[in-house]
C-alpha cells in the first residue's frame, strides 16, 4: 500500500510514523510526505503519529491501494511546548542579567 500525509493546507509532511496496528510493522514518511509499506490482507488500521499533530487511526480496506491522509496540529501540544520555550529563555535571560 502506498499513501501520503498532508497537513490541514495540505502540505506533505516529513517523517511520520506509519505503522501498521498490532504490528512492529512501520514505516516513516519521505521529503514529499510519501509512503509505502506492506498490510495484511484483508482490512487493515494503520497508526498515524508526528509531533506537534493529533494521532490518527486509519482503517484502510483491502480494495484500497493508496490513501490520502490529513493531520491536524495538535494546538495544545503546541501551546504548551511555546510557553516552555518562553519560560526557559526568560529563566536564561533573568540568570544573565541578574533581574528577579
Amino acid at each position: 500500500m502506498s499513501g501520503k500525509v498532508l497537513d490541514a493546507n495540505q502540505q506533505p509532511l516529513v517523517g511520520v510514523a506509519v505503522l501498521v496496528d498490532g504490528t512492529t510493522k512501520g514505516v516513516t514518511t519521505s521529503e514529499n510526505g510519501t509512503f509505502k509499506i506492506q498490510v495484511p490482507s484483508g482490512e487493515a488500521v494503520l497508526q498515524v503519529t508526528c509531533l506537534g499533530y493529533l494521532p490518527q487511526k486509519v482503517t484502510v480496506p483491502s480494495s484500497r491501494n493508496s490513501i490520502t491522509i490529513y493531520l491536524q496540529e495538535d494546538a495544545i501540544n503546541i501551546l504548551s511546548k511555546t510557553v516552555s520555550g518562553m519560560l526557559g529563555d526568560l529563566t536564561r535571560l533573568m540568570a544573565e542579567t541578574g533581574e528577579p
